[in-house]
C-alpha cells in the first residue's frame, strides 16, 4: 500500500512503518528521523530511504514536500 503525503515548510508527519518500505521524495526536502536509528537522514527531491520495519517514521518539511511511502514486496 502505498502512502502520498504533502507537506508545508515546517510540518510535521509521523507514521508507523509496520513492513520494509521506501520513502521517496518526490518534490522539495525533509528531515527524517526513525525510531531505534542513530542516524537521522535529510531527503531532497529524487531521493530515497529504506526503512526497516517496526519502526515509527517522523518526517519534518525543510521546504514545501511531497513524500511517497511505498511497502516493499519480497518475492
Amino acid at each position: 500500500m502505498d502512502q502520498r503525503q504533502c507537506l508545508n515548510n515546517g510540518s510535521v508527519f509521523s507514521m508507523p512503518v509496520r513492513r520494509q518500505t521506501q520513502l521517496r521524495v518526490i518534490e522539495g526536502s525533509a528531515w527524517i528521523t526513525l525510531a531505534g536509528c542513530a542516524k537521522d537522514h535529510i531527503l531532497k527531491a529524487g531521493e530515497s530511504l529504506r526503512m526497516p520495519p517496526n519502526r515509527l517514521l517522523v518526517a519534518e518539511a525543510l521546504q514545501d514536500c511531497i513524500l511517497i511511502a511505498e511497502a516493499i514486496l519480497e518475492t
